[in-house]
């Protein structure tokens, strides 16, 4: 049976100085907060309907099988497609128990499969199957609504504060972290090692929003950002990328003044400080007064 292969975190291996990596050059890719799947294909039956990390089937996207096998691709060997399901502009609880559907018509056609590997029965490091991925992309998956390619952000020597500064972009525009492969390296099945490693925002918490501040950056363009504090009166800020919270916010800032948002951070410091928070979502579920108690 298919396993994933496992990713270890930067910060944790180099504080344990076993992870042998500064003399390895990375693919550096964004890592994105959805849900990992892969669909294997068989040159004589086509593709299989898309499975979880835990090898199940899942239901809500069953109807991707039809679609990938109406393509009629003409590959004689067999691969496996992996990526990450996403629903844009939706957070990790919503999607979560959207893709968990399985009665009725749970079909979850909003989906974007963003692909970041393929494997072929040939062992082959990840530069090169990066490029069978891009290769195939173009040629077959280029124009389906449902399919797309994670592009690399960069191709680097190890260096951890050039890694920060990738990460550093990514989490400040919304995005979650950044996960390094070694070029070099194969697809190893269920295994932990210095060949695939990830930074990410690790820390997730509820904070209470308790203003709006309005901002013009260098180019003149408009940003709004929230103030956001915990019980200890320990304050953050977060700057919201997402065009259809701003219109709402800038319609009325009641919208979010007041109500306990979720962020996410790399670490959370002695003081309560966070390092590098970014928006979550607003925590509908949750009221001011439940948030204070």
């Amino acid at each position: 049976m298919f396993k994933p292969q496992l990713v270890l975190d930067i910060n944790k291996e180099l504080a344990k100085k076993t992870t042998k990596v500064h003399s390895k050059t990375f693919i550096v890719s964004e890592k994105l907060d959805g849900w990992y799947v892969y669909i294997t294909y068989d040159p004589i039956t086509g593709f299989n309907v898309p499975c979880s990390r835990a090898g199940r089937v899942i239901p809500s996207l069953t109807f991707l099988q039809q679609v990938l096998n109406s393509l009629h691709i003409p590959v004689k060997e067999s691969f496996v497609l992996i990526g990450e399901a996403i629903i844009p502009n939706t957070p990790f609880h919503i999607l979560n128990g959207t893709l968990n559907k399985s009665k009725g018509n749970c079909d979850c056609t909003d989906v974007h499969i963003v692909l970041h590997d393929m494997l072929r029965s040939s062992n082959l490091c990840a530069n090169s199957r990066y490029i069978n991925l891009t290769n195939f992309y173009e040629a077959f998956l280029r124009n389906s609504m449902y399919f797309g390619l994670l592009p690399v952000l960069a191709t680097m020597r190890f260096n951890l504060n050039e890694l920060y500064k990738v990460f550093d972009k990514i989490v400040n525009s919304g995005g979650e972290g950044i996960v390094c492969k070694n070029v070099d390296s194969s697809y190893e099945f269920g295994k932990r090692n210095g060949n695939l490693l990830k930074l990410k925002a690790e820390v997730e918490k509820d904070l209470l929003c308790i203003a709006v501040e309005y901002s013009i950056g260098e180019m003149g363009n408009s940003g709004l950002s929230l103030i956001l504090t915990d019980n200890n009166d320990v304050r953050c800020k977060v700057v919201i990328n997402s065009l259809q919270l701003i219109t709402s916010i800038n319609i009325d800032s009641n919208f979010v003044v007041g109500k306990v948002v979720n962020v996410k951070a790399m670490e959370e410091l002695s003081n309560g400080v966070l390092r590098q928070p970014t928006f979550n979502h607003i925590r509908d579920d949750v009221t001011r007064f439940e948030y204070c108690v």
